[in-house]
């Protein structure tokens, strides 16, 4: 049988590597969607899901409509209306003199986030004017996380799995991911250095904000393997059990994301952060993690979700 497939090559970097990868295993590009076996279809996956995975408020609820909010650090929704209510409803728990980290709920490159010290500098910014509005969630700030040892100090982290869903074989974890680990130490008191908090790759501009490494060339990684597994297999089942109509889907469809962790250094302890949808796979073989990462998991992910042959993904279901 001939293998076609009928993909637009710069609508994102998910189908410029699919085309890229196909036509590595021998297959043709057909000017027609009805005759390939592989189509846009196959990446119109319900965004139901990637919505409830990617905005934070979302997948924050979704968690605790579960009985999954423990994998979470506490997060609540919070915006321009709500949150009087939400800072009263904090202030009378245990939590109140924590620090909290306020993140828009459907950014994901690092802007506008805020850390606090506690909830009356919480109130302080809601009360300012120069701030952004919009629907956001406050989170309980990890302020003592699992670091890293550097030449001379310690360095903040977050683990990146590559997760696949799909409607016709299961949902699959990569085995490997990778370490985002932040360039500048470590500050726990200092929460003006974003730099040293937050772990995306970019924060305000082109500049590398971290440098990324295999997870499985991380000793510090292997402890936490079990449980990121655990864990996305919780997801997974809650999603096709909240969204069961999804499944029952005859057109095989997949979906990439990124899930974030990190680790909180008192009893090392794992946290969900947050899930990116298509997280933005690198195209260029010149990216550090192109060959280590990248062409292993879209070759994987071909044999897997498309040819449907034994890979090295783990199942999830």
């Amino acid at each position: 049988m001939m293998r076609k497939f009928h993909l637009v090559e710069d609508k994102s970097p998910t189908h410029a590597n699919l085309i890229r990868f196909l036509k590595a295993e021998g297959w043709k590009p057909s000017k027609f969607s009805a005759l390939a076996s592989v189509n846009e279809e196959w990446l119109e996956f319900s965004p139901v899901i990637s919505e409830t995975l990617e905005y934070k408020h979302l997948l924050a609820s979704f968690l605790q409509e579960n009985d999954l909010g423990y994998l979470m650090p506490e997060t609540f929704f919070i915006d321009d209306q709500i949150w009087p209510l939400v800072l009263a409803d904090i202030g009378s728990s245990q939590s109140a003199n924590l620090p909290w980290i306020l993140k828009p709920s459907m950014l994901n490159n690092g802007q506008h986030i805020h850390i606090f010290h506690d909830l009356n500098d919480v109130e302080t910014h809601f009360i300012s004017h120069h701030r952004m509005g919009g629907p956001q969630v406050l989170q309980r700030y990890i302020d003592k996380p699992q670091l890293i040892q550097g030449p001379t100090f310690g360095h903040k982290f977050s683990i990146r799995e590559l997760l696949v869903v799909s409607t016709h074989v299961g949902s699959a974890l990569f085995p490997s991911g990778y370490l985002n680990i932040a360039l500048k130490p470590y500050q726990e008191d200092n929460f003006n250095l974003l730099e040293a908090h937050l772990t995306n790759e970019h924060l305000s501009d082109e500049r590398l904000n971290v440098v990324q490494r295999l997870s499985d060339d991380m000793a510090i990684f292997q402890p936490y393997k079990q449980g990121i597994i655990s864990m996305c297999q919780l997801v997974v089942k809650s999603l096709k059990k909240q969204f069961a109509t999804v499944w029952q889907d005859s057109q095989p469809r997949i979906a990439c994301f990124g899930f974030d962790f990190m680790v909180e250094a008192e009893g090392n302890k794992l946290w969900l952060l947050e899930v990116n949808h298509g997280p933005c796979f690198p195209i260029d073989d010149s990216h550090p993690l192109f060959n280590v990462l990248y062409r292993p998991f879209w070759k994987q992910l071909i044999k897997r979700f498309i040819d449907r042959e034994p890979s090295n993904f783990i199942a999830l279901d």
